[in-house]
């Protein structure tokens, strides 16, 4: 059975912010042959903009498909935009806050066409720990404090022995389900970006890459790292579109052309390297997603 980590919402991979601008988009004739089909992707970063567009170069050079990448400015925009059809798709979101937006806002009608990249997490410790053993007594250890990191960095925690679990654990453990940590390791949650900024004030910090790397801190130094290969399917980003758009072909080359492996090494050769693909394989995020809903019916 998957990895399944508690409901909730995700921190995202966001490192800098754009400006938002938002219009209306109706599609072209698709049966005009002579102009291109325009499309429009919701972003929230100005970097996932950027590799977007480099993995459109391509297809948007054949002349029949156009697209426009819109930066969003917060992570809600681009659900809003899409239920809307002010944008065709939106590249930035897991599918568990999927599945948020969609109880709240009361819209089931958004569909996850494919998986794009997944974020490694590691361990990163001071400089007097090189090893499990040189963890002291009492130590403490930062984590992110939204449910889907938190949940993560337990199941992490104890797939390295520094957490024991109870026997009746959910298979989404919380800090409730931990039966003892190593040498009385203490687990201090904070929000998403202080956690780097924390080593030093606590002995080990465990977090997600993406502000790991804005810090300067160097991913080579984890003590433990989980690549992005490893990663959950609840930690891969998805490609959103509108449940009626599923099958669009258009849709699909565009989906395509950022699942290769160009876009990876273009996205590592000119970011910090912790770029990993997430679609070499034959998982279907919507099935995925299904499965993480009955889950979530049965437990509560």
């Amino acid at each position: 059975m998957k990895k399944w980590i508690k409901l909730g919402m995700l921190m995202l991979v966001c490192l800098s912010l754009g400006a938002c601008t938002q219009t209306k988009t109706s599609h072209q004739d698709e049966s005009n042959t002579n102009d291109a089909r325009h499309y429009k992707i919701g972003v929230v970063s100005d970097r996932a903009k950027e590799i977007w567009n480099f993995a459109l170069k391509d297809l948007e050079a054949e002349g029949e498909i156009d697209v426009d990448v819109i930066t969003f400015d917060d992570v809600v925009q681009p659900n809003t935009a899409l239920a809307e059809g002010e944008i065709d798709a939106n590249a930035f979101q897991y599918y568990t806050f999927l599945y948020d937006y969609m109880q709240d806002s009361g819209n089931n009608q958004l569909y996850p066409m494919g998986y794009l990249s997944a974020e490694p997490s590691g361990i990163w410790v001071i400089d007097s720990i090189e090893s499990k053993e040189d963890i002291p007594e009492h130590a403490k250890i930062a984590i992110q404090n939204d449910p889907v990191n938190t949940g993560n960095a337990i199941k992490m925690l104890a797939d390295n022995g520094l957490v024991t679990l109870k026997d009746d654990a959910q298979l989404v453990p919380t800090e409730e389900d931990i039966e003892s940590t190593y040498r009385d390791l203490e687990l201090v949650s904070m929000d998403y970006g202080a956690v780097p900024r924390a080593l030093g004030d606590c002995e080990l910090i465990l977090s997600v890459s993406t502000p790991v790397t804005e810090s300067g801190i160097k991913l080579e130094d984890a003590l433990v790292f989980q690549s992005g290969e490893d990663a959950s399917s609840l930690t891969r980003l998805n490609f959103v579109v509108q449940e009626k758009d599923k099958d669009n072909k258009d849709l699909q080359k565009i989906l395509k052309a950022y699942q290769r492996q160009e876009v990876v090494d273009y996205a590592n050769e000119t970011g910090p390297g912790d770029f990993y693909g997430a679609w070499d394989n034959d998982d279907i995020p919507y099935d995925d997603m299904q499965e993480y809903i009955n889950f979530v019916v049965e437990n509560h």
